[in-house]
């Protein structure tokens, strides 16, 4: 099921955008590559900008801070939502579910769930009423024990 979504979105960037320029969005919006010619690919790598195309923190947290940002603007739109359920809580949700299926979309590969787990620990403090600033102290313990695992230290 996940598969098939990716495959949908991948024809979808692919058939709506240039060519060439569709492989990059599918790649940027999937981490789908394998569509990027290879002259673009060295293009990409010539001009520092090939790590872009691999997903990870800087995709989730757009998603994450996107979808944030929009669910709060718009339940704030109504007076009576706003006056009877906890807006951040709702929005934390909802992000988390958006980067959670983002996650999945893109195959899940170990830096984008890395990322994910940031996240998550960002919009839980953030649900919980406190700074984003909170949650830094457990994705430290999350990096280290990371790098620790993988016997870099």
């Amino acid at each position: 099921m996940v598969r098939d979504a990716a495959c949908s979105a991948d024809k979808a960037y692919t058939g709506s955008m240039p060519l060439g320029n569709g492989a990059i969005g599918a790649a940027l919006g999937t981490g789908d590559q394998g569509h990027i010619s290879p002259a673009d690919a060295q293009a990409m790598r010539d001009s520092g900008l090939a790590h872009l195309l691999s997903i990870s923190g800087l995709h989730v947290t757009a998603v994450v801070g996107f979808i944030f940002i929009a669910v709060s603007r718009l339940l704030s739109l109504s007076s009576w939502l706003a006056l009877r359920i906890s807006i951040p809580i709702v929005a934390a949700a909802t992000a988390a579910l958006a980067a959670l299926a983002y996650t999945l979309l893109t195959g899940a590969e170990v830096p984008t769930v890395r990322s994910f787990i940031a996240a998550a620990l960002i919009l839980i403090a953030l649900a919980l009423g406190r700074g984003a600033h909170a949650a830094t102290g457990g994705i430290w313990c999350i990096n280290r024990a990371d790098i620790l695992a993988r016997g870099h230290i």
